[in-house]
C-alpha cells in the first residue's frame, strides 16, 4: 500500500530499471548493502537490496521477498523481475472484454435523484471518479448529500470529506425525509447518520492525509476479509482546497499543481484499487458560451465522468449535462429537482 510520500513522487513503472540502476551504481546503496569483493557476496547484496526494495513498495508479500533474498543466482533475480513486471503492469483488455466488465462487474450506486441516475445509466459507477461542477447554488452539495444518505439507507458505508462546512446533521435529516419514499431500507435516521463518516478538512494536505489513512484502513479491511468497507467517497469541494494555492502565484502555484495532481491520483487510486465510487465537486469559471470547470487543464483529465449542473434564472428545476465521460455519450442532459 503506497503511502502519501510515495504518491507525491514519480510512479514506479519499471521494476527492472530501478534494480539495474542500483547494479550500475552500487555505491548509492546504504552501507549495509555495499557490494563485497566476491561474486557470491555481490549477488547476495543485490538480492538483499531487491528484498528491501520489494518490501518498501509492498509489491509482494514479505514471505515471497524473503525467498528472493535466499536465491544465489543473478538469473533468478531477472526471472523474479519478469514475474514482478507481469504482476504490476496494467492488464490489457480489448473492447469486448472491457464492455463485459463494465456491464457485469462494476456496480452502480444510485444518487437518490432519479433523473440524474437515468443520465448516468443507473448511478455513480464503482471504480470511477465522478465530478460535479457548476456555479454557486446549482445543487452540487445537495446532490452529494443525497448520494451519501441514499447509500447509507441501502446499508453502504460512506466517507464524506467536507471542505466548506456544508455538511450538517439537520441537512442530512431533511434529505433523509425526502428520500424515504424513494429508497428502500427502513433504517432509522440515527443509524443512517452513523453510516456516514464525515471528515472536516480545510487544506489540501489534510485532505491527502485523510485519503491516505482511508486507503490504509481499506487495505486492512480487505486483508481481513471484511465486507464493511466504504463504497462511496465524497469530496466537497476540491476547488476550495486547490484554488487558494493556485491563485497565490510564484512557487506556491507550482506547488499547487503538484498537490492537485497528487489529490487526483489519490482519489482515483481509492476508486480503482478498492472498487469505490468517488464523487467530488468543483466550481465553474467562465461565462456565456464558454463555462468550464475550475482548476484548468491539469485537473481536466482527472475525472472519469464530469457532470455540469445548471440553475435557470427562475424556477426550482436544475439541468444536468454530461460534459465528459468514459462510458456515456457527452452532451446528454436532463432536468431534475432537488426537493
Amino acid at each position: 500500500m503506497p503511502r502519501l510520500q510515495s504518491l507525491l513522487q514519480v510512479p514506479i513503472n519499471d521494476a527492472r530499471t530501478t534494480v539495474e540502476q542500483f547494479l550500475c551504481n552500487p555505491t548509492a546503496a546504504p552501507d549495509s548493502f555495499q557490494a563485497a569483493s566476491s561474486e557470491q557476496a555481490r549477488i547476495r547484496t543485490e538480492l538483499g537490496f531487491f528484498h528491501l526494495w520489494l518490501q518498501t513498495h509492498s509489491l509482494v508479500h514479505e514471505s515471497e521477498a524473503s525467498q528472493c533474498q535466499q536465491l544465489l543466482t543473478l538469473q533468478a533475480l531477472i526471472e523474479t523481475l519478469n514475474s514482478l513486471q507481469t504482476r504490476v503492469a496494467p492488464c490489457v483488455w480489448n473492447g469486448k472484454e472491457l464492455l463485459s466488465h463494465l456491464q457485469n462487474h462494476a456496480r452502480l450506486l444510485p444518487t437518490g435523484c432519479v433523473r440524474v441516475d437515468e443520465l448516468l445509466c443507473g448511478g455513480l459507477r464503482e471504480g470511477h471518479l465522478t465530478e460535479l461542477f457548476g456555479e454557486s447554488a446549482s445543487g452540487k452539495t445537495q446532490l452529494c448529500m443525497m448520494a451519501a444518505v441514499a447509500a447509507a439507507m441501502r446499508g453502504e458505508q460512506v466517507t464524506y470529506i467536507d471542505t466548506t462546512g456544508s455538511f450538517s446533521g439537520r441537512r442530512a435529516a431533511s434529505v433523509f425525509n425526502t428520500l424515504q419514499s424513494r429508497v428502500q431500507g427502513g433504517k432509522p435516521l440515527l443509524q443512517i447518520l452513523q453510516s456516514i463518516q464525515v471528515c472536516h478538512v480545510h487544506t489540501v494536505h489534510a485532505a491527502l492525509a485523510v485519503l491516505d489513512n482511508l486507503a490504509c484502513s481499506l487495505q486492512a479491511l480487505v486483508n481481513s476479509g471484511s465486507a464493511c468497507q466504504p463504497k462511496l467517497v465524497i469530496l466537497d469541494s476540491v476547488s476550495a482546497l486547490i484554488t487558494p494555492i493556485l491563485g497565490a502565484g510564484g512557487s506556491q502555484q507550482s506547488q499547487g499543481h503538484t498537490l492537485m495532481s497528487a489529490l487526483g491520483r489519490m482519489l482515483k487510486y481509492v476508486a480503482v484499487q478498492y472498487t469505490a465510487a468517488v464523487l467530488c465537486t468543483n466550481h465553474m469559471v467562465g461565462s456565456g458560451s464558454n463555462p468550464r470547470p475550475a482548476l484548468g487543464e491539469s485537473w481536466k483529465v482527472q475525472p472519469h465522468t464530469r457532470l455540469q449542473l445548471l440553475r435557470p434564472d427562475v424556477g426550482d428545476e436544475r439541468y444536468a449535462v454530461i460534459s465528459a465521460s468514459a462510458t456515456s455519450v457527452c452532451g446528454q442532459q436532463v432536468t431534475f429537482q432537488l426537493s
